[in-house]
């Protein structure tokens, strides 16, 4: 199936065909394989973290601009299959340290 993922609370738009069954994690680590690998499909935001942890997936606000993150109910839990969304959005966890950042 192919599901619309809307990237950091923006129009920045990626359509990703994968099965229902796929994990959460999984599908989030996918995606920030594509975003290493093609970082213009995203502007020029750079990817904060390389760890998946660090994101997490949520559903559509229907009330919303088309792309904005439901934050009123949890994230979609990340060791569930990814179920039958035709749109998701993308966001970093808040509070969430990189242990790959490297600090001056």
């Amino acid at each position: 199936m192919d599901v619309k993922v809307y990237c950091f609370n923006s129009p920045a738009l990626l359509q990703i065909n994968i099965s229902k069954k796929h994990i959460v994690n999984d599908v989030i680590k996918h995606i920030i394989t594509i975003y290493k690998r093609t970082p213009e499909l995203f502007g020029k935001r750079p990817l904060r973290h390389e760890e998946p942890e660090g994101y997490e997936l949520r559903l559509i606000d229907d009330d919303e601009e088309f792309y904005t993150p439901f934050m009123e109910i949890s994230p979609l839990e990340k060791n569930q299959p990814i179920g039958e969304f035709d749109a998701l959005a993308l966001i970093e966890v808040r509070g969430f340290k990189s242990k790959n950042l490297t600090t001056p």
